[in-house]
């Protein structure tokens, strides 16, 4: 007997909480997602260039290297770059050897330099002519150009509130469809991004990036060409889920 109690007085136990629960009652949504846009003028650019050099002995490859990334060097501060808008400190050496049948070979034939500069220009007017400057020397290359802003933040808040007003007419109008109206914000998922353009269709290897551009912001100075920085779009995606009444 003892047993028996012992069992349904566990059983009890276990039972208790399950009864407790009480179920919430479920609740009529509809769920939209809205999408917004906005354009910003650039205030500074993003350089990234590279030069580099092979040659049969370490000493002419650094030669090499190193007298284009001071003629760089010199080109940036002449056009306005400030020292702490300079990032010279990527710099690779490597040795060359032959190779055969996919496999290296002991022999070393040269070396290879190369050093990475990443450069900040603040003033757009003088833009134009400090990339034609850049484009001409010799051993450079220039890897991508990024158009950029400062701050950002009243332009990401801007368009955030307008993706939400977005998600909000697009489930009035829905429910109104429906004979319905609509109740409170029940859940609202953010997401944000942003993606630049540049350059115009003087610079050919940006041309592709930059054509299809209508709404270009322009830096150059008169003896220089004109290339015209893309505007920044900075973009925002809500997805909220709003109750029916």
């Amino acid at each position: 007997m003892l047993t028996m109690l012992l069992g349904l007085g566990m059983v009890t136990t276990l039972a208790a909480p399950a009864a407790a629960v009480e179920q919430e009652p479920q609740r009529d949504l509809i769920t939209v997602e809205g999408q917004a846009e906005v354009l910003v003028a650039p205030d500074k650019v993003r350089i990234v260039l590279v030069a580099e050099q092979q040659a049969p002995s370490q000493v002419q490859a650094e030669a090499a290297v190193k007298a284009a990334a001071d003629k760089v060097l010199a080109l940036a501060r002449e056009h306005g770059v400030r020292e702490a808008d300079i990032d010279a400190s990527d710099y690779v050496l490597r040795p060359l050897h032959q190779w055969s049948d996919g496999k290296k070979l002991a022999k070393r034939i040269g070396f290879s330099v190369r050093r990475t500069l990443r450069l900040t220009l603040r003033d757009l007017a003088r833009f134009g002519s400090l990339l034609s400057r850049l484009m001409e020397t010799e051993t450079v290359s220039v890897t991508s150009v990024d158009p950029e802003m400062e701050d950002t933040r009243a332009h990401r808040d801007q368009a955030r509130l307008q993706a939400i007003r977005a998600a909000r007419e697009k489930a009035q109008a829905i429910v109104a469809e429906l004979g319905q109206s609509l109740g409170r914000a029940v859940t609202i998922e953010v997401d944000g991004a942003s993606s630049t353009r540049c350059c115009g269709n003087s610079l050919p290897a940006f041309a592709a990036a930059g054509s299809s551009n209508s709404r270009n912001y322009v830096g150059h100075e008169e003896s220089g060409p004109s290339y015209a920085l893309g505007a920044i779009t900075l973009s925002a995606r809500v997805k909220v889920a709003f109750e029916l009444k």
